[in-house]
């Protein structure tokens, strides 16, 4: 069945002679480029409307083929007005003609309501539920990870994840046996293919006390967090840095991160994520206190968030305290490095 197909790549202008018409490279997709060759039949609808249509040999297109005693429907990708139309095509398979059918399969381009959170273009359990009754398998495709429901719907799942969320979903192909002169008529089996690795790691950096005590943490994380390798696809990777940073967002260097991920895994990608807070801090301020301690009281507890200067915190505080007022009064800088100098020593 068609789905969202690219077309044949473009490249030199070249046409080529199929039954006697001529056409564009650019005009087909790779389906239409397959079917055309007999290597596979294209199903859908018929041209301009939703009536489903047998196959037509000469013209190499239809909504339905009969093989073997098993009848194959297949529905193009229809989007958001799928489910405005699905009661009309299930009222016609219901009513086609199915006399030496001992098997009927239903390909859909369509996903099941529930299985993704906020995926769009699906069907609920009750609007597929007519088709029960005059199909045995129903072969969706559209929503990416595998999933199966009551022995005659089935979703494999796309062959590769299409984004980093869905590298842990179960996803393959089936291979399908058919013998209906057993129940179940059919048995389905997921085989899972051979794809890209996707690691998610989540690193803490509570315990940390600085950026470089961070960057000598993370090494030894990636190395014990690393999958076996079983395959040569170069992994893709996400990184979340997570809990309360004990320093300045501003010292996190988060391209040296990366780095040393890169030299863990040789990934084809490194997503990172900083999902990591600064540090609460809460200033107690009583009725008598001046606008001087005040401003000391926070500047200090502002460094005191900092690991690195929280022994110091009272010295930096008193520092540039300072140096504020160094520069209200128009020192030059000449006189404000002589001042610093001298506290630092």
């Amino acid at each position: 069945m068609r789905g969202t197909t690219a077309p044949c790549p473009r490249g030199q202008t070249w046409t080529r002679r199929w039954k006697g018409r001529w056409r564009n490279r650019d005009d087909l997709s790779w389906l239409d480029f397959l079917n055309r060759q007999e290597y596979l039949h294209l199903l859908s609808t018929a041209p301009g409307s939703l009536d489903l249509v047998p196959w037509d040999a000469d013209k190499r297109r239809g909504s339905y083929i009969d093989l073997n005693g098993v009848r194959i429907f297949g529905v193009q990708y229809l989007g958001a007005s799928l489910p405005k139309f699905f009661a009309t095509i299930t009222d016609q398979v219901a009513d086609s003609e199915s006399a030496g059918i001992d098997h009927t399969i239903f390909l859909l381009h369509a996903g099941l309501e529930g299985e993704v959170p906020g995926a769009v273009d699906t069907l609920t359990h009750n609007q597929i539920a007519p088709l029960r009754g005059s199909v045995d398998y129903l072969a969706l495709g559209h929503v990416h990870k595998n999933y199966e429901h009551d022995g005659w719907i089935y979703n494999p799942g796309a062959l590769e994840a299409c984004g980093i969320e869905e590298g842990p979903w179960k996803r393959g192909f089936y291979h399908v046996q058919i013998d209906t002169m057993h129940n179940p008529k059919h048995q389905a089996h997921l085989i899972e293919n051979t794809r890209r690795p996707f690691y998610r790691l989540a690193f803490g950096v509570d315990s940390t006390t600085c950026p470089h005590d961070l960057y000598d943490r993370l090494p030894p994380y990636l190395a014990e967090q690393a999958p076996a390798q079983n395959n040569s696809k170069k992994p893709v990777v996400e990184l979340r840095l997570h809990g309360v940073l004990p320093f300045d967002h501003a010292d996190l260097d988060l391209e040296h991160v990366r780095t040393l991920v890169e030299q863990a895994y040789q990934p084809l990608h490194v997503r990172i994520k900083n999902d990591t807070r600064a540090t609460e801090f809460a200033v107690q301020v009583t009725q008598d206190v001046s606008h001087e301690e005040l401003e000391r009281n926070v500047l200090r507890d502002l460094i005191e968030r900092d690991t690195r200067y929280r022994p110091e915190a009272e010295h930096w505080a008193t520092l540039m305290m300072q140096v504020k007022e160094l520069a209200l009064a128009h020192s030059t800088p000449e006189q404000i490095v002589e001042v610093l100098c001298s506290l630092q020593s």
